[in-house]
């Protein structure tokens, strides 16, 4: 049996447990309602919520089989590159992607996180100067020239859309 609370994520606040013998994925509401979210599936034992780029808004299912992607549609996405990793001290290009399917305008919501504090006002014009591409439903942020001093450096962006539906991604960089 898996287990996964779909908590800030474009799955709501319910929690997923996945039945192996039945085939099933189950939806329990905080009320405690129980629904049944997917079945069919091959002896489902693990659930997993992706945190951000490619998979941002999906849920992934370990079976018998291999991986089950379910995407949630019409939910934003965000992702950020580079991906976590220690990108030294030399200076590199900061990016982002913000998709909203239901267009830029449904986001009611933005948050940019540095190791734990909300800088998003403090940033909000920077980053107005380096939005690269800009459609309907899509935007890219590209800021050159990062450069982090010694430490670990927490960076998650938040986004939510007026249906609620919310996603986000994080990287943290170690530079030594």
């Amino acid at each position: 049996m898996g287990l996964a609370f779909g908590h800030n994520t474009p799955f709501g606040p319910y929690l997923y447990v996945s039945e192996k013998y039945t085939g099933k994925i189950l939806k329990i509401a905080p009320d405690g309602t129980k629904s049944v979210f997917a079945k069919g599936l091959l002896e489902p034992v693990e659930l997993y919520f992706g945190k951000g780029a490619v998979y941002a808004n999906d849920m992934l299912v370990a079976t018998e089989d291999g991986i089950v992607r379910i995407k949630k549609k019409d939910a934003p996405s965000v992702q950020i590159w580079p991906l976590s990793a220690d990108v030294g001290s030399e200076s590199f290009e900061f990016c982002f992607t913000i998709e909203a399917p239901k267009g830029i305008d449904s986001l009611v919501s933005f948050q940019l996180i540095y190791n734990g504090t909300d800088i998003t006002d403090d940033v909000y014009e920077t980053l107005l100067n380096y939005i690269v591409e800009c459609t309907d439903h899509r935007i890219i942020v590209r800021i050159p020239d990062i450069s982090l001093s010694s430490g670990i450096h927490r960076i998650q962006i938040i986004v939510k859309d007026v249906d609620g539906d919310e996603a986000s991604a994080e990287v943290v960089y170690t530079v030594p």
